[in-house]
């Protein structure tokens, strides 16, 4: 059986080349779709565990600190760490804007305004944490290194370090700096605050006030890119659908070619589904191979992509079944071509 779909895929050796790598570049890109919403969670949840705290204080009213924030005088921290069960309080200042660049360039960033030495503790990769004002921590997004100016608002920023995968709102990357220095760059001093961080479990709040978990709180943070989250994973299904329909195509293609040689086989008493069985093998002999393109072109286009790509390691141990999956589905999708066969038409086929 194994040689007899070896010699078809031999024989078709060019058609056989075109499939794999057709399918490969399917899966490949789906692939990496994957990792680019992998991405997405992966920089919302690495941002609010560097803000950290395991409950956040916000307005009344508010859906949270991310998806249009409101605003509170920042002195609700105080008021907050007096609470009973608040271990700590911090306020933040989150809200999304622009870096311009000497050059003359602008960079899409969320910025978070923080307390330094408190709950938040970034952990920059280059540099070192802002020691004094005017200086800030940018996400490797940003494309920015220790030493660089940025301005934001009416402020000019010396960049004193990096970080690593701190990002959302769709791998948008996030400047991290002083309250103060945050406060004055985009509200004009004012000393507001979009939450306060706390590090307990309150059993009050002050009036005008509500608590905020960190399930809540991703809600929050995810909720803008909500739709094109699904939008990606849906693209990457139809792919993988795509991937289905070339497999089935292949295997189709060669169980009509292959119909004189089937009447053949079941006339010398082989059974239906012995014929079935080489079809399936023959696709996934096809997908095998397609799925090491698939993982080889994952790898290529990460760093080429233009958003984040973070292909969990779990998904390429699991992309190679998903290959062999389509493989024998879509053998079994033709089935029904060798099952139709009659014996009979191979003495037929002999006059």
């Amino acid at each position: 059986m194994i040689r007899l779909a070896l010699r078809d895929l031999q024989f078709h050796w060019k058609r056989t080349a075109i499939a794999v790598v057709a399918i490969g570049v399917l899966l490949g890109i789906s692939l990496t779709l994957a990792g680019v919403n992998a991405a997405w969670g992966a920089g919302s949840d690495k941002t609010i565990a560097t803000i950290g705290g395991n409950f956040y204080v916000v307005p009344a009213g508010s859906s949270g600190p991310f998806d249009g924030p409101a605003t509170f005088p920042a002195a609700t921290a105080d008021a907050v760490a007096q609470m009973p069960g608040v271990t700590a309080a911090e306020p933040i200042l989150t809200l999304h804007d622009t870096l311009d660049l000497p050059s003359g360039g602008v960079i899409d960033t969320n910025v978070v305004g923080y307390v330094p030495g408190s709950l938040t503790k970034p952990h920059p990769t280059r540099g070192s944490l802002p020691s004094e004002p005017g200086q800030v921590l940018v996400d490797t997004g940003t494309g920015l290194s220790p030493g660089d100016k940025v301005t934001l608002g009416p402020l000019v920023l010396t960049v004193s370090g990096v970080v690593s995968g701190v990002s959302y709102f769709a791998g948008q990357p996030v400047t991290l700096m002083a309250l103060g220095d945050a406060q004055r760059a985009l509200l004009d001093g004012r000393g507001l605050a979009s939450a306060v961080v706390v590090q307990g479990a309150p059993s009050r709040l002050p009036p005008g006030t509500a608590l905020l978990d960190l399930a809540q709180i991703r809600r929050d943070i995810n909720r803008p890119v909500g739709k094109a989250t699904g939008t990606v994973a849906a693209i990457g299904a139809l792919l993988l659908v795509a991937a289905l329909g070339v497999i089935a195509m292949i295997a189709y293609m060669s169980a009509i070619e292959r119909t004189v040689e089937m009447t053949v086989i079941k006339a010398l008493g082989g059974s239906t589904g012995s014929l079935a069985r080489q079809l399936v093998l023959a696709s996934v002999l096809v997908t095998a191979p397609a799925s090491v393109v698939a993982t080889l072109l994952a790898i290529v286009l990460r760093p080429l992509f233009p958003m984040p790509v973070e292909v969990p390691g779990v998904d390429y141990l699991i992309q190679p079944g998903v290959a062999l999956a389509l493989g024998v589905i879509a053998g079994l999708v033709v089935v029904r071509q060798a099952s139709r066969v009659d014996p009979a038409a191979a003495f037929g086929a002999g006059r």
